[in-house]
């Protein structure tokens, strides 16, 4: 089988032939369909001490099952998170670290829901955020950001704002800037960084950032706001901050970023989720875009901070290759 690999910090990847592996007791061995790219795999390649196995999130059909396994069969569609060589045709991958993928979903959808879906949903559980309630995301055009805003809508928030990076012609996806793209997640506005004022308070902010970017995270807030960090640009937000307005700072909660896509992968089959197709695969973009449903703006008539009428628009997954 083919199969990517590295033997220097910094890379090159390089193709290589290596012999199928074997499942042992509660693995599955799978035939990948799709695999994620995302950065704690560039991380692996350009920081790790020395070469590490590539793995990451993963997708396909279940070829073989070790023993003790009895909740998957040959033939089955899975996806998860493999911490052995998942770039290549065939990966190991721990039954318990494994999801069904139902018919209506796709292996790439699936992929991009496994650690995005999974932090955006824990983010949006640990924000406690209610019906009716105001959201701000920022890297909301990122992998995380993307869905944290569609699943903002989906839960009832009344008004969603996406924080961005870059001036407003920043190309961000499909050719799109990244207010556009953000707005068309059915966001009712968009802010970037460096703007003075992130508009009127918000009930809670999911931040992904970190770093210099706490402190106007945490100014717009409203009183009692929730802030939620999930990045890993560190930072630090002084107890006082907090006190003044009696707000909150969180993370996210713990086994959040478990493997347990299941729900999520669901939603493909029912239509809440499309995923994005068309344009060329490039490195570190967001190729092509299929908006589904009813996403885009506000509806006419509707009031920020009330919740919106009829049932949730579609998800779309973003593919950042």
């Amino acid at each position: 089988m083919r199969r990517v690999r590295y033997e220097s910090t910094g890379g090159p990847l390089f193709v290589e032939e290596a012999p199928v592996p074997a499942p042992g007791p509660g693995e599955l061995l799978v035939r990948c369909a799709a695999v994620g790219v995302t950065l704690p795999m560039v991380r692996k390649v350009t920081e790790a001490a020395e070469p590490v196995p590539l793995g990451g999130e993963i997708a396909g059909e279940v070829v073989a099952a070790g023993e003790g396994v009895t909740r998957f069969h040959p033939g089955d569609r899975v996806t998860g998170l493999c911490f052995g060589h998942g770039y290549a045709d065939y990966a190991l991958l721990h039954a318990a670290m494994a999801s069904p993928v139902p018919d209506g979903a796709d292996a790439v959808t699936a992929v991009a829901l496994v650690r995005s879906g999974l932090v955006a949903r824990g983010a949006l559980e640990a924000a406690r955020l209610a019906p009716g309630e105001s959201a701000l995301v920022t890297a909301a055009a990122s992998g995380v950001g993307h869905l944290a805003v569609q699943l903002a809508r989906a839960l009832g928030a009344g008004r969603v704002v996406g924080a961005v990076s870059g001036p407003g012609d920043t190309e961000g996806v499909a050719g799109r800037t990244k207010a556009d793209f953000v707005r068309s997640l059915g966001a009712d506005g968009c802010v970037r960084y460096g703007d003075a004022g992130w508009g009127d308070p918000v009930d809670c902010v999911l931040d992904a950032v970190g770093g210099d970017l706490l402190t106007p995270a945490l100014a717009a807030l409203a009183p009692h706001g929730r802030l939620v960090a999930y990045s890993s640009g560190g930072g630090t937000v002084r107890a006082y901050d907090l006190l003044v307005g009696g707000q909150v700072g969180d993370r996210l909660p713990d086994g959040a970023d478990r493997p347990r896509p299941a729900g999520a992968v669901r939603a493909v089959a029912a239509g809440a989720v499309a995923a994005v197709r068309g344009g060329r695969p490039e490195a570190r973009r967001a190729r092509g875009v299929r908006p589904g449903g009813r996403g885009g703006g506000a509806p006419g008539g509707h009031r920020p901070g009330q919740p919106r009428q009829g049932g949730p628009a579609p998800l779309t997954a973003a593919r950042f290759l």
